[in-house]
């Protein structure tokens, strides 16, 4: 469960072999399957965000490839404090559905 101001998750993930455009590709269908919203890629990253609608808990998704590793962080977008282990849930998701 994440504490503060702006709740988050973070965790580095291998390539698993993949270079890193294809790694993006398969991200960024993992996001869609997932109905996230995208709203920025690059080539060497995205941001999404989740689609719980107006008036559920939402969170902004960053990956970001450097070293050769992925950088996954879920960010609370509302004023809570704590979230509730949701921001892990959702890198947890994301790599079950990459997977």
């Amino acid at each position: 469960m994440a504490v503060g101001f702006t709740p988050k998750y973070i965790e580095e993930v291998p390539l698993y072999g993949l270079k890193q455009e294809e790694y993006l590709v398969i991200a960024t269908e993992a996001a869609k399957e997932m109905e996230w919203e995208i709203s920025y890629t690059s080539k060497s990253g995205l941001i999404a965000f989740t689609n719980n609608g107006m008036f559920g808990w939402n969170a902004e998704i960053n990956i970001k490839i450097e070293n050769g590793t992925a950088n996954l962080k879920s960010t609370s977008t509302g004023n809570e404090i704590m979230d509730w282990g949701r921001n892990k849930k959702n890198i947890e998701k994301f790599i079950l559905s990459f997977k």
